[in-house]
């Protein structure tokens, strides 16, 4: 599961001394401009998403849902320091710090955090349930088998280089009434990580997640605003 790890990290170093080196005038130089990377085969592909679990990243997206009207817009923004992740919206941040337990936090002048159980499965059904079908940002070792697996061209998106590919995903996991669905997805080419998802059927776009910003993630990111209660209920 970790196997391209080793190479993207090399990859890495190498753009960063790259991007340090000086020109004859003594000026550093630009880092590369990225580009369209080649289109991916399903094994490559599948590598990429098994990659993205070990990258450490911070990505905003613009999350659009298709299924309000009028269509709903709004930013969010995916965190990950294995095995930390956070994800925020704009109602709070779900906090997994590999403890065991999720923090879900409200947003505001006074936000409120409470600690949710959660090992193993019970933890990543949690936070599926919250990310519904971009749970596969957090989860993606296996975002189904890839089912009707078609490769795409390669993108620019936040400027990073993202493969792409299309194929089929579980109508439920959209919606219930969706029927059958096609998920179109774009992954950094060194990283694994999402940078574009979009789920249609028949009838349009159902929803549609697109980076807008790639970063380093921070410690601030996984920290809960407000002291973390026990489980409501406990």
């Amino acid at each position: 599961m970790k196997v391209r790890v080793a190479t993207g990290l090399l990859v890495a170093g190498v753009l960063a001394l790259t991007a340090c080196t000086t020109g004859d005038d003594g000026q550093s130089e630009d880092p590369p401009t990225p580009e369209p990377p080649p289109a991916a085969t399903r094994d490559e592909f599948a590598a990429l998403l098994e990659t993205s679990q070990d990258s450490e990243v911070r990505v905003t997206y613009r999350f659009e849902d298709g299924t309000a009207e009028p269509t709903e817009t709004e930013e969010i923004i995916f965190s990950q320091s294995p095995p930390r992740v956070a994800v925020r919206t704009k109602n709070g941040v779900v906090i997994d710090n590999g403890d065991g337990s999720l923090a879900s936090c409200t947003e505001g002048d006074e936000p409120v955090c409470v600690r949710l159980p959660g090992v193993g499965d019970a933890s990543q059904g949690l936070l599926s349930g919250f990310l519904g079908v971009f749970a596969s940002l957090v989860f993606d070792d296996s975002p189904s088998d890839l089912a009707g697996y078609t490769p795409e061209d390669g993108r620019v998106i936040a400027d990073r280089s993202a493969v792409c590919a299309a194929y089929a995903t579980t109508p439920v996991t959209v919606s219930p009434t969706a029927g059958e669905v096609r998920l179109t997805e774009c992954v950094d080419a060194d990283m694994g990580v999402a940078l574009l998802l979009v789920a249609e059927n028949e009838e349009g776009t159902i929803v549609r997640l697109e980076a807008l910003e790639v970063d380093t993630p921070e410690a601030t990111d996984f920290e809960a605003p407000a002291p973390v209660d026990a489980t409501p209920g406990a």
